[in-house]
């Protein structure tokens, strides 16, 4: 991440110019009272993760990559991301996830920010056959999604399920 924050209270981003990274602009894991507002966020993600043996190129699409604009893994509460402009991410321009584990996703309110040419505009998930999280008080409201799919990486991914919200499998409570 450009940004990343683990294990923390308390913090406010605000009017951050993030730009051109192969991974996530901004990443939080096990986070509390965080505020990320007007930031600006552009052309992100398109990394490789993981290699797999019968791909060493990446030329057969079977390379993971990732890179999402504003991230939220696993564990967070009461975060405020809003009136934040993203534009060309590779993945998902707002998300919360997880897996594996215990943890809490609660009170993470996403507003008034504009999301274009992501593939996914919001991102929502937590799935794992260890999976004990809690989702709760999860809101999206008030934002501009536009050309979901319409980015630079549309056309490089593997899995090309543009939308502009996507709800993966939740297997916590």
């Amino acid at each position: 991440s450009l940004v990343g924050l683990a294990h923390v209270s308390d913090v406010v981003l605000q009017d951050l110019a993030l730009r051109y990274t192969a991974g996530t602009a901004f990443g939080a894991f096990m986070v509390s009272r965080v505020t990320v507002q007007r930031c600006d966020i552009r052309w992100i993600g398109g990394g490789v993760r993981y290699i797999p043996a019968t791909d060493p190129n990446c030329e057969q699409g079977k390379c993971v990559r990732f890179g999402n604009g504003i991230e939220l893994w696993m564990g967070a509460s009461d975060v405020d991301v809003s009136y934040n402009r993203l534009d060309q991410v590779y993945d998902a321009g707002l998300t919360n996830q997880g897996s594996d584990g215990e943890y809490v996703q609660s009170n993470i309110s996403w507003h008034d920010n504009i999301i274009s040419r992501s593939e996914f505009c919001f991102e929502i998930w937590d799935d794992s056959l260890r999976n004990k999280s809690t989702m709760q008080g999860i809101r999206f409201e008030n934002n501009s999604c536009s050309n979901s799919g319409g980015g630079w990486s549309h056309p490089v991914r593997p899995d090309k399920l543009s939308a502009h919200v996507k709800m993966g499998r939740t297997t916590g409570s």
